[in-house]
């Protein structure tokens, strides 16, 4: 092994040496979270199920954070939908769509387990596009949102969530930029 070679070995544990993780770091000191079912106030159910899934991949894909039941955790995501709607971009005729879009917007907090204390709170909307002449699917659309909106409420817990910080102080502030 040449020096250069064991310069690039021995960087993982020169980062991690300084606090450097390959995971998002979420605030304060919580090591584990539960995330129950997301609630659905829309008429397409199922979408809950499938947010739910894809929150708990982020979070063990994106943080050093152990997804657990809600009796073992320090801290709890709850959320809910709150819109899915396929509006209509573009249409031939009255029955000949040919683009539309997927729109979901969901509501998320991160409560401390042992207080009940909100420690951030957030709105996420996304929207996906949907080309009939592709053979794009409202379905497939969903799915592609339900996997941004998940990163994005994980990334913005670790980026927004402060432990020690008033719970109403992300409540008006954008949670994730303009909508794609």
């Amino acid at each position: 092994m040449n020096a250069r070679s064991r310069e690039w070995a021995l960087l993982p544990v020169l980062l991690a040496s300084c606090g450097y993780s390959a995971g998002v770091k979420m605030p304060g000191d919580i090591r584990s979270v539960a995330v129950p079912v997301f609630g659905n106030e829309t008429f397409r159910r199922g979408l809950e199920y499938d947010l739910t899934a894809a929150v708990a991949r982020a979070f063990l894909d994106r943080t050093d954070l152990r997804v657990c039941p809600v009796s073992e955790a320090e801290a709890i995501l709850r959320g809910r939908i709150r819109r899915a709607t396929t509006p209509v971009l573009v249409e031939r005729g009255p029955d000949d769509l040919l683009e539309s879009a997927a729109l979901l917007t969901v509501e998320a907090e991160l409560v401390g387990a042992r207080s009940g204390r909100v420690l951030a709170r957030m709105t996420v909307t996304d929207r996906a596009e949907i080309a009939a002449v592709r053979g794009e699917t409202r379905s497939g659309a969903f799915q592609e949102s339900i996997g941004t909106i998940a990163e994005r409420i994980v990334l913005g817990l670790a980026e927004r969530g402060r432990v020690g910080e008033p719970a109403g102080s992300h409540d008006d502030a954008p949670a994730s930029g303009p909508v794609r």
